[in-house]
């Protein structure tokens, strides 16, 4: 784990690392780097350039060239859906967000005779429900066309977008459906960007009172999808 974390270090505008921005990286000491950094380099996935600065060899790109050409969000995030599904009994989809809009592009309905119906291919605003205001959170650009529709700006807007932020998480009831609440949690592509977004949704009645811990269990499920989507990023 300590050499993964290694290697997630470098990026397109971080090339060249030094020791001691590898050490303070990992949060270890300087002769524990060292030595994982001698392993990588002898398993040929570092070379170090010069007597101070250690980057990734043409053996990572190797590896790049053999991802899955159609392995896409929906197949990486399915199977973390479908163990929501069974843990909570709720309806649980993947959204990608569009610029001014999402799209569902996987979804697998609660068992509960009650419940929340959506589908796979619908788009929706990005001023309803949960993930729409996930996404105006990550989005700024986004907020811009929704500015001057009620709620959707000024302090208490401002207010609502630091605690999703802070919290890592959006909870809204009622606002797509009377009656209707969902929770949604942000998924990062390579990029570091939230394109993708994994939530539940279902009755007020069910998901107000769980809404906690069906946010802790999404959180890691999210987390998973995003690293295997490339992205370096942990969630609050």
């Amino acid at each position: 784990m300590r050499a993964f974390t290694v290697l997630d270090l470098f990026e397109p505008e971080r090339q060249r690392l030094t020791l001691n921005e590898i050490s303070e990286g990992i949060d270890l000491p300087k002769s524990t780097t060292f030595r994982i950094l001698q392993t990588l380099v002898d398993a040929g996935y570092l070379v170090q350039i010069d007597s101070m600065h250690y980057g990734l060899s043409h053996r990572i790109l190797r590896l790049g060239n053999c991802v899955l050409p159609n392995l896409g969000a929906r197949e990486i995030a399915h199977p973390e859906l479908e163990k929501i599904n069974e843990a909570t009994q709720e309806t649980v989809a993947l959204s990608e967000f569009l610029g001014t809009e999402r799209i569902l592009i996987d979804v697998i309905e609660s068992t509960h005779a009650l419940k929340l119906s959506l589908r796979v291919g619908e788009i929706v605003g990005l001023d309803l429900g949960a993930t729409g205001k996930l996404f105006l959170t990550y989005h700024p650009e986004a907020r811009e066309h929704y500015k001057d529709k009620p709620g959707f700006s000024g302090p208490a807007f401002e207010k609502d977008i630091s605690g999703i932020l802070k919290k890592g998480y959006a909870f809204e009831i009622g606002t797509r459906f009377v009656g209707s609440a969902g929770i949604a949690l942000p998924v990062f592509d390579m990029n570091n960007k939230c394109r993708y977004s994994i939530g539940i949704y279902g009755p007020d009645s069910r998901l107000r009172p769980n809404h906690a811990k069906f946010a802790e269990l999404l959180k890691s499920s999210a987390q998973r999808v995003s690293a295997k989507l490339g992205s370096t990023l942990t969630l609050p």
